[in-house]
């Protein structure tokens, strides 16, 4: 019955609903629409100033390396944004005044394991991608963010990428390259013997849909 009052009604005033449909038509010129879609597009391409790979630094009472880890992050050379978000994960040193003079967001947290550590600073990122770098390791080329985040945005179907590994001695001096890790064998990695390294960069959607953050809100305080 609906229906019918409602033709019956179009049908009486064809005219006038005519004539205001050629009116709104009028509005939507090729020109107003490529306009609107330019909005679109600009409003897609405009940076938005958040960091696109943030990279956790972990440290427990490692202050006498961190600051080599911070400047390695520090000197990578990107187009991009990215963040340090320093985790102090119950240090007894002077690991969070050294993050506090770096100036990056730092965490302090009691210390109940590297994992619970890094899950925390992941939580707390801002970045699409992120990376996990241990307080006494580098980055040891100035492009490893800019390397790595490419293959990510070129290759969706991936969840992480990483890189071959260099040994550095105590006093931070390079030494030899090493054989691990070569490709990835997910077998192996199943029977507990690990494939990637810990600074490798992965989704932060990976890292949620493989379980991260199901802990709760971040334990610590954020400065």
């Amino acid at each position: 019955d609906g229906l019918r009052d409602g033709l019956d009604y179009c049908l009486k005033h064809r005219a006038t609903l005519g004539a205001n449909a050629r009116e709104v038509a009028r509005q939507y010129t090729w020109r107003r629409v490529a306009e609107r879609m330019a909005e679109v597009y600009t409003l897609a391409l405009t940076p938005h100033h958040v960091p696109k790979v943030s990279v956790v630094i972990l440290s427990h009472n490692y202050g006498h390396y961190l600051q080599d880890a911070i400047d390695s992050v520090k000197r990578q050379q990107t187009p991009f944004e990215f963040e340090i978000i320093g985790v102090d994960n119950g240090s007894t040193d002077n690991t969070a005044a050294i993050f506090r003079e770096a100036g990056v967001t730092l965490i302090q947290r009691e210390n109940d394991g590297p994992a619970h550590g890094r899950n925390v600073g992941i939580q707390t990122a801002r970045g699409e991608y992120g990376v996990c770098l241990d307080a006494d390791d580098q980055l040891g080329d100035t492009r490893y963010l800019q390397v790595l985040s490419e293959a990510l945005d070129n290759d969706p179907t991936l969840g992480m990428v990483f890189t071959g590994l260099r040994l550095i001695d105590e006093a931070g001096t390079r030494t030899q390259q090493t054989n691990w890790p070569q490709g990835y064998d997910f077998d192996l990695q199943l029977q507990g013997k690990n494939q990637v390294p810990t600074a490798c960069m992965f989704r932060k959607e990976a890292w949620q849909r493989a379980g991260g953050g199901h802990d709760g809100p971040p334990r610590g305080t954020v400065t």
